[in-house]
């Protein structure tokens, strides 16, 4: 009986080894309309709709959606940990029970149509916007007492530490300079 029990606990232990499930994670993206561009975390998956992404880990992810007509969607969603996958749980549920665990998500996104826009109207918003930017652009200059550098010496040669044995290259660096004052912008035709 005694010699049984080490057998038997080894080929228990194999058994378990090589029938061992895992959790299959996995996610998937409908929109309304079908047939919007879908990209996590940057990178392309395809059109909608999209069922049975794998993924590897939990936490924060980016959803970004985009098809002609319609506003693009820009989601970050956070995919939960469920109560299996925690540790010591997870050694259960990833290696000793011999069937897979499925754990799919899903996430559903209305998307909205566009407006058409007249192109004068555009451009308003375009000019608007670029000021605004230009003068954000000024005023943390101005905070920050930011000066332009006025120049860069061209050509220097750094001696090393070496005795001169060894000397750098020359820096290839661009000159700069300030500019006695700022381009005008073209008048606009109306």
């Amino acid at each position: 009986m005694r010699t049984l029990r080490p057998l038997f606990v080894l080929l228990l232990s194999a058994a378990l080894a090589v029938a061992g499930g895992c959790v299959k994670k996995s996610f998937g993206v409908r929109t309304e309309p079908p047939g919007a561009t879908v990209y996590l975390d940057g990178l392309e998956l395809g059109k909608t709709p999209i069922d049975y992404v794998p993924f590897d880990f939990y936490g924060t992810r980016e959803i970004v959606l985009h098809k002609p007509g319609y506003l693009s969607e820009r989601r970050i969603v956070e995919i939960e940990q469920p109560w299996y996958s925690y540790f010591p749980v997870d050694i259960v549920s990833e290696l000793v029970i011999p069937w897979d665990i499925p754990d799919r998500r899903r996430y559903f996104f209305p998307m909205k149509p566009a407006e058409l826009i007249e192109d004068s109207a555009l451009m308003r918003h375009a000019h608007e916007t670029r000021e605004v930017a230009k003068s954000r652009i000024e005023g943390a200059r101005l905070a920050a007492k930011y000066k332009p550098r006025a120049y860069v010496i061209k050509g220097e040669k750094r001696k090393s530490i070496f005795l001169g044995l060894f000397t750098s290259t020359p820096r290839s660096e661009p000159l700069y300079t300030v500019p006695e004052k700022p381009p005008e912008e073209p008048e606009e035709s109306e």
